[in-house]
């Protein structure tokens, strides 16, 4: 009986996918969902039937069918015989027929990721513990490594500074101002925007004299009774002469004048 053992993946190989068109597909957001999520990671590892039995003397580097492998081998160290190598080929193979490229598998990554244990934490006010939700967060990306040998393990590093700035993040804009930097702001803003640096603040009902706001609501100053003397008895008066209105030397401008 002959035994066929999968092919590496060859240069001409990734060349000839990089010619074919782009397909995207409902299909890849289930590929992004198992690719992430706890759950689906856990179930697939319990439903994958990888109890395999274990090789006497068994060792990776001497297994004919990594042949062709070499850039890949961190992903044997620890198979125990020949039928785990095998199925740690044929992931590799489907994960690197995996379509990165669609929006669909990214999307789907996106949910799993929302939908994770830790992630719950956001929606309690746990979410805003920092140590408690780095804590969480990096302990679930260390289970997803152990359960899959395909994962990349840069995002443990990247897990572990998002899971301990985003909350420190949260806490600094939730948090009520500070009262001196109110009071701060409501100077800054009677003074350059409410319009204190060069006059008061000009208001709804303000008039404009030769492009200058004027307050409708202050009374013009009294005018000065130097040059208005008391005329004498039979003088004629014009429109906008100033004359004296009563013994306390009041004055008054002439705007209209009855002829009897």
């Amino acid at each position: 009986m002959a035994i066929f053992f999968p092919q590496p993946i060859t240069s001409l190989d990734i060349s000839e996918k990089k010619e074919e068109p782009l397909k995207y597909s409902l299909t890849d957001a289930w590929d992004g969902f198992k690719d992430e999520s706890l759950y689906a990671i856990t179930a697939e590892k319990i439903l994958d039937n990888s109890d395999f039995p274990e090789e006497n003397n068994y060792n990776p580097s001497n297994d004919p069918q990594l042949k062709g492998y070499k850039d890949y081998m961190h992903h044997f160290y620890f198979s125990k015989s020949s039928a785990e190598t095998s199925a740690i080929i044929k992931k590799l193979q489907a994960h690197e027929d995996t379509a990165y490229h669609s929006p669909w598998y990214y999307l789907g990554r996106i949910v799993g990721a929302v939908t994770d244990p830790s992630s719950l934490l956001f929606m309690t006010k746990l979410g805003k513990i920092p140590k408690l939700v780095g804590a969480s967060m990096i302990s679930e990306e260390i289970i997803k490594q152990n359960l899959d040998p395909m994962r990349d393990d840069t995002l443990v590093p990247t897990v572990a500074a998002f899971s301990l700035t985003y909350p420190l993040l949260i806490n600094k804009l939730s948090a009520p101002t500070p009262i001196k930097t109110q009071r701060t702001l409501k100077e800054a803003d009677d003074y350059w925007i409410a319009g204190k640096k060069d006059q008061q603040p000009i208001k709804t009902d303000d008039i404009a004299v030769d492009g200058t706001f004027v307050n409708p609501n202050k009374t013009d100053p009294t005018p000065s009774t130097v040059g208005a003397a008391k005329a004498p008895s039979g003088t004629i008066f014009n429109k906008g002469d100033k004359v004296i209105i009563n013994n306390k030397g009041d004055t008054g401008t002439i705007v209209l004048i009855k002829l009897i």
